[in-house]
């Protein structure tokens, strides 16, 4: 509905559908009326009967807080006095007769609108005040950042003359291996071999320790014997100078007691990645069709690369893990991902009884899923 607050009623107001306000209680129940959308227009009568400059911004501006439904404005045809029109009227001022005379026609209105302007101006002072200690926090931060920047910027400086003078010792190294001994090394090897000639790679990398870990290994390669029909290669790379790890792996051959046939179809153990090794490995000689890796060397990322390569993590608790890793290529002990169940009385069952255990466990269906590419 619309409202028209004012002291008159004409016939064009209620030509044009107007229902009239005469009073400050019958606009305040209007107002408070949230449940219908209203309209009110206030004349300059009303305004000038029932408020000052100010408390007539401060009305409107509440009963729009308070009435999200509710339309309310002044008549601007009416020239309703306002805070903003009695300021211009202030400003428009040029002499003491001319303040006199303004004051003497409003004298309600020039005292509020004064005390207005007086109160905003130590509203404005004392933000002002705010902002410039808030300001000078700010720049206090800047500058502390800025430091830290240039600090930054020192050190990245640092360590890429660091990395220069690093990568130029390994090119001189490389180079002079190669040419006293012939050895064709190739530096950009030195860390992940890219090619290799088997049908599927499973690598299983060792992010943090995870329990039974070695004996699904080993089960996994023999299942895929049987499973196949075809030998598994196995090859393990533990951290550089772990000698004291040899001992772990009775089954496996060290990278550096190897002998001809070792290389071509044998199980290795690597005490850290050895380039030349691996690619030895990764040509397969012996024409074998699935190579099993485990990595616990280390290194950041996997040292084979392949779309042949199916990539499995070890963590023993998700938060060692990027999340965007996704979870069937995980094992850990969460039952949302991957994992290697114990098996009762495992000590006490034959080799036979062991494989059959094994190849009835969820893991070892998904990767024998995943190396026949269902």
């Amino acid at each position: 509905m619309m409202y028209l607050a004012s002291l008159t009623e004409e016939m064009s107001d209620k030509v044009q559908g107007y229902y009239f306000l005469k009073t400050l209680e019958e606009m305040d129940r209007v107002v408070a009326d949230t449940k219908k959308r209203n309209s009110i227009l206030i004349r300059r009568d009303f305004a000038k009967e029932y408020f000052t400059p100010s408390g007539l911004t401060r009305y409107v501006n509440n009963a729009r807080r308070i009435n999200r439904n509710l339309t309310i404005e002044s008549d601007e045809r009416s020239d309703v006095l306002t805070v903003e029109r009695f300021i211009r009227k202030l400003s428009d001022i040029r002499s003491t007769e001319e303040a006199l005379s303004l004051m003497t026609a409003y004298p309600k209105e020039f005292i509020d609108v004064v005390k207005f302007l007086a109160d905003g101006y130590s509203v404005g002072k004392e933000e002002l005040l705010a902002a410039s200690n808030k300001v000078s926090r700010l720049q206090a931060i800047i500058d502390e950042k800025n430091v830290q920047l240039s600090d930054l910027r020192h050190s990245v400086m640092v360590e890429q003359e660091n990395k220069m003078i690093v990568q130029s010792k390994l090119s001189a190294l490389v180079n002079r291996i190669n040419y006293q001994y012939n050895a064709d090394v190739d530096e950009s090897k030195m860390f992940s071999v890219d090619k290799n000639s088997y049908d599927k790679i499973i690598y299983i990398k060792e992010i943090t320790r995870v329990q039974f870990v070695d004996s699904f290994v080993f089960y996994l390669k023999e299942i895929m014997k049987v499973l196949y029909s075809m030998p598994v290669r196995l090859t393990i790379i533990e951290g550089y100078y772990a000698n004291g790890k040899v001992k772990l792996y009775p089954d496996l051959v060290p990278h550096y007691k190897l002998r001809e046939r070792d290389v071509l179809s044998g199980d290795i153990l690597m005490l850290g990645m050895q380039p030349k090794l691996m690619e030895d490995i990764l040509r397969n000689p012996s024409s074998v069709s699935i190579l099993i890796v485990l990595d616990r060397g280390g290194y950041f990322s996997p040292h084979i690369k392949g779309e042949n390569v199916e990539y499995f993590y070890t963590v023993s608790d998700l938060k060692d893990i990027n999340p965007s890793v996704p979870k069937s290529r995980i094992i850990s002990y969460d039952s949302e991902t991957l994992f290697i169940p114990l098996i009762e009385g495992f000590g006490d069952l034959d080799e036979g009884e062991r494989i059959a255990r094994y190849s009835s466990t969820e893991i070892v269906k998904r990767i024998v899923t995943l190396v026949e590419g269902r």
